[in-house]
C-alpha cells in the first residue's frame, strides 16, 4: 500500500469483498453433497474473487505492467472457467453413467 488513506480504503474494501466471496464459496463446497451442486460454487471465486484482486491491483498501481498482467490473467480465467467446468461435468457424467 502506498500509505495514502484515500487509496488504501477502496483497496482494502475490494480485497475484503474478494476474500469474503472465496470463503463463502468454500463453505458452499463443503456443505453441498452432489458433484454438480459443488460445481456451481467454483465460479464465484474465479470471477468475483479474481476480479476483485484485479481491481485492487488497478486501484493500487494505476495503469502499469502489473495491472496489464492481472487483467490478462483475469481474461484467461474468465474464458477458460466455463470450459473447465464443462469438462469436469462431462467427465463425471461419463464416469458415473450406467453401463449399457
Amino acid at each position: 500500500m502506498n500509505g495514502g488513506y484515500p487509496t488504501d480504503l477502496p483497496v482494502i474494501l475490494v480485497l475484503s469483498f474478494a476474500s469474503l466471496v472465496c470463503v463463502l464459496s468454500s463453505l458452499g463446497l463443503l456443505l453441498m453433497r452432489g458433484f454438480y451442486d459443488k460445481l456451481h460454487y467454483l465460479a464465484p471465486p474465479a470471477v468475483l474473487g479474481l476480479g476483485g484482486v484485479t481491481l485492487a491491483i488497478f486501484l493500487e498501481e494505476g495503469l502499469s505492467s502489473a495491472t496489464l498482467k492481472a487483467v490478462l490473467v483475469f481474461a484467461v480465467t474468465l474464458i477458460s472457467n466455463p470450459v473447465i467446468t464443462y469438462a469436469a461435468a462431462r467427465a463425471n457424467y461419463l464416469r458415473t453413467r450406467p453401463k449399457s
